[in-house]
């Protein structure tokens, strides 16, 4: 009877550590999965950023065009490993005789 008691008392260990172990593996899994999803959101707003601050400068590159005759064309930049694409299109007339352009930064 004896021997039974230490069987079940280590049984019950046993059981107590493997579910800890258990618990302690959702934990960690819960953890790096919350700081992959931070670690890819920041690195999509890094993008954006980019992007919009290459699209300032893709205006004041087509002021300077066509002020000086040239004509608009579409280029890319490579920064911090990513490609962005500048495009430019002309979208009808605008008020008093200007031709309004849009400009595209694909990412």
């Amino acid at each position: 009877m004896n021997q039974n008691n230490i069987r079940r008392k280590h049984a019950f260990v046993l059981t107590v550590v493997i579910m800890s172990i258990l618990v302690i593996f959702i934990l960690v899994m819960g953890i790096l999965s919350r700081t992959t999803s931070r670690a890819l959101s920041s690195d999509s707003i890094l993008k954006r950023i980019t992007a919009e601050v290459i699209a300032k400068g893709a205006v004041w590159k087509a002021v300077e065009a066509l002020h000086n005759g040239w004509a608009l064309t579409n280029y890319t930049e490579y920064l911090n490993g990513n490609l962005y694409t500048v495009t430019y299109s002309s979208s009808g007339s605008g008020p008093g005789g200007t031709s309004p352009y849009t400009v595209l930064v694909t990412y």
